[in-house]
């Protein structure tokens, strides 16, 4: 074997501890049933563990986690042995020897270690009875770690074969600490009674029971890895326990701050596309919630005159009045908002058969109410067309602006969830996005910080440029924000389009009814037809105009994430939220 193996094989098989304390056994001469033995309380008898200064010399028949143990006791030698004269000075008269031990007990060999070839005899005489280990202990006095196993101080001039030719384990004490045990082996050699405090033992103990010291090695848990390898995996281990630790706590607080998000949206407290984080769709089931009548001009005076053209449809007359569309017509789509007023340019329409959404037929008016709307808005904002009074059907948002179905459905099913108007939420209350990334929690806590930072100045009615403005607390800047301006864009009168005020409504619409439900009868001609998808394509073009390439926070992150790395990518699902 290798001097380098067997250093790793030691090591890997060295000792930890040695103990020796006393030991009460029962005589097997008079109790050979009873094989009891017990431990005297350290108050009243030696005790010394050892778990440092300990050196192996060998580890023959010992294997890794092993508690090898037994009776301490001297090997005798043979009365010719020069050894026995060298080592007495050392080793006391009445000394524990195997005669004075139990018979078949489990024996540990001590004994000094002198420079001469003594310890070959003592090892030698060890092997003859049976030891399961032998401890050694060099006469320096001294505390320290006796020296490595190869130092000259262990050599017996055979080239180290004692190593190999006993068949158990040897191990080495500090001198002081071997001399002391030598000094109690010759104290508890005799009979209980000589022991010390031996009249204490007798009265719990049978007087005729021995009272030896005890030796139990305890060798290594089985681990072969290098003092700084261990170190650095506990330190990786902690670094792991660490990053585990912090993960959990990261998912923990995201998951919260999207569920509080998610609160926050169903409550209406917060709209993900007003803000600019997510674009949203309305589904179809909401729209058909959505009220539709047939549009009533404001203006009372007008209401009395025939209705006219207004760009794409022109004047549609009464169902009934006789008006017959005739195949070779052809009518002109009028563009230009100054063509509506020129009487040269009106054009007299077909009456309607069900399917126009831009007129109602006598079968539509039994089915739509009609209504006025309490402020003025004659055009609709996608497709910049006029609606005829009594004619047109119109949906009406949340907000009270109002469309042609064709041009809000659509726009607010494929492209947006706000009014193109107002910029008002469509989406019902209650309604939230299945999905909430931590991207868009953190686009809307840093929205909401930039508000909150936002300082408004209350005007009071009569203050002048140099009355002292009063601030407003954090918590009601941005509402006082909108009713500021919103005083303020209604004091100068109200816009052709504006937004109605809140409860000016002068009819509430009850009956709700879906589009596909009233085109459900007679199919449109190819000249409806062809006017639809003209407008189709101009509502097309317009809200193209309305959105252009504005992109909203999601989206940006999203291709900002297509195009990190993967290791940024593996942070970013351990550690959400970094970026």
């Amino acid at each position: 074997m290798a001097v380098g193996e067997e250093a790793c094989l030691i090591c890997a098989q060295a000792a930890q501890t040695v103990e020796t304390f006393v030991l009460v056994l029962s005589d097997p001469e008079w109790d050979q049933d009873s094989q009891e033995k017990a431990r005297i309380n350290s108050t009243l008898s030696f005790d010394l563990p050892l778990t440092t200064g300990i050196r192996t010399l060998s580890t023959n028949s010992a294997n890794n986690g092993d508690t090898i143990e037994g009776l301490l006791y001297v090997p005798n030698l043979v009365s010719s042995d020069p050894c026995t004269n060298s080592t007495a000075p050392y080793i006391p008269r009445n000394v524990t020897r195997e005669a004075s031990l139990p018979p078949s007990s489990y024996l540990v060999a001590f004994a000094p270690w002198t420079p001469s070839d003594c310890p070959l005899s003592y090892l030698a005489s060890a092997s003859a009875d049976g030891a399961r280990a032998f401890i050694f202990y060099l006469q320096d006095n001294s505390t320290n770690t006796p020296p490595p196993v190869d130092d000259p101080a262990w050599g017996l001039n055979d080239g180290g074969d004692w190593k190999l030719t006993n068949k158990y384990p040897v191990y080495a004490l500090p001198g002081e600490y071997g001399a002391i045990i030598m000094q109690e082996l010759g104290k508890y050699s005799g009979n209980m009674t000589d022991v010390p405090n031996g009249h204490l033992l007798t009265e719990e103990y049978d007087s005729r029971d021995y009272v030896r010291l005890y030796t139990v090695v305890t060798t290594g848990g089985g681990s072969t890895l290098p003092s700084l390898w261990v170190f650095l995996l506990i330190v990786l281990g902690i670094l792991l326990f660490m990053i585990g630790l912090t993960s959990a706590l990261m998912h923990f607080v995201q998951a919260r701050r999207r569920q509080t998000l998610r609160q926050m949206i169903s409550n209406g407290d917060v709209d993900l596309e007003a803000l600019g984080i997510k674009r949203l769709t309305v589904p179809q089931a909401a729209l058909d919630k959505m009220p539709l009548y047939i549009y009533v001009a404001n203006d009372r005076h007008l209401a009395n005159q025939p209705p006219q053209n207004s760009g794409i449809l022109g004047t549609v007359p009464e169902a009934g009045s006789g008006m017959t569309l005739s195949g070779s017509q052809d009518f002109e789509i009028q563009d230009s908002p100054r063509r509506k007023s020129d009487p040269t340019h009106v054009r007299s329409f077909p009456p309607c058969d069900g399917r126009l959404h831009d007129c109602a037929s006598s079968s539509f008016n039994a089915a739509l109410p009609q209504r006025q709307l309490p402020f003025s808005q004659p055009t609709c904002s996608i497709c910049l067309e006029d609606f005829v009074s009594h004619r047109t059907i119109v949906r009406e948002l949340p907000c009270g602006h109002i469309y042609h179905p064709q041009c809000i459905d659509s726009f607010l099913r494929e492209c947006s969830s706000l009014c193109p108007f107002c910029k008002g939420r469509v989406l019902p209350k209650g309604y939230c996005p299945d999905v909430l990334t931590d991207s868009m929690v953190r686009r809307e806590r840093l929205i909401r910080r930039m508000r909150e930072r936002v300082t408004v100045e209350v005007v009071e009615e009569g203050d002048t440029p140099d009355t002292p403005r009063r601030p407003l607390a954090v918590g009601r800047r941005m509402a006082s924000f909108h009713r500021q301006f919103g005083r303020a864009a209604r004091s100068g009168g109200r816009r052709v389009s504006s937004a109605p005020m809140p409860g000016s409504r002068s009819l509430e619409i009850h009956q709700t009814t879906s589009l596909s439900q009233i085109n459900s009868s007679n199919p449109p001609t190819p000249v409806q037809q062809n006017i639809v998808s003209r407008r189709m394509e101009r509502s097309r073009q317009r809200v193209n105009a309305i959105l252009g390439h504005q992109r909203t926070a999601d989206e940006e992150d999203q291709e900002r994430q297509a195009g990190l790395p993967r290791w940024r990518k593996a942070i970013g699902i351990i550690f959400p939220g970094f970026r």
